[in-house]
C-alpha cells in the first residue's frame, strides 16, 4: 500500500493521477468520459477529506491481509478457514478492521431472506451432493 505510513501532500491530486491511469482506456468512450470520470472526481474529493480525518490517531495501516486457521475435524481431516481483511488499522494498542464495501449493507430482512433462500438451496442440493459445504483437505 503506497500511502500506508503517510498521506501525500496533495491527496486529491494523487487519487486523480491513479484514476487517470486506470480510466485511460475508457476515455475514448463518451459515456465513460461524461458519466464515470466526473463521478470518480467527486469521490476522490470526498475520499481525500474522509481519509485525512481518519488518519489522526492511526499508528499503522495494512491492506489486503490474508489469514487462516486450521481446525481439526477428526484424525484424518482438517478444515481451513481463511479470510482477507480489506484494511486493518492500528490505533495505539487497539486494532480495527475496516470493510470497504462496493455495495450497501443488507438490512435484517434481506439477511433473513437470503438465509431462507440458502437454507432451501442446501436442502435441495443435499439430495444431489454428498455435502453442500466445500472442505479443503490437506495434500
Amino acid at each position: 500500500m503506497q500511502y500506508a505510513n503517510a498521506l501525500p501532500e496533495n491527496i486529491v491530486g494523487a487519487l486523480l493521477r491513479i484514476g487517470e491511469r486506470h480510466f485511460a482506456p475508457l476515455m475514448e468512450k463518451p459515456e465513460a468520459r461524461a458519466l464515470w470520470w466526473p463521478r470518480f472526481q467527486r469521490i476522490a474529493h470526498w475520499f481525500a477529506k474522509w481519509e485525512a480525518a481518519r488518519r489522526g490517531d492511526i499508528a499503522a495501516i495494512a491492506a489486503e491481509i490474508r489469514g487462516e486457521i486450521k481446525i481439526p475435524l477428526d484424525n484424518a481431516r482438517m478444515f481451513t478457514l481463511s479470510a482477507r481483511a480489506d484494511r486493518i488499522e492500528r490505533h495505539g494498542k487497539r486494532l480495527r478492521h475496516s470493510r470497504l464495501q462496493d455495495r450497501p449493507t443488507a438490512d435484517r430482512k434481506a439477511v433473513r431472506m437470503d438465509y431462507r433462500h440458502s437454507s432451501r438451496w442446501r436442502q435441495r442440493s443435499s439430495a444431489r451432493a454428498a455435502s453442500p459445504i466445500s472442505m479443503r483437505a490437506p495434500p
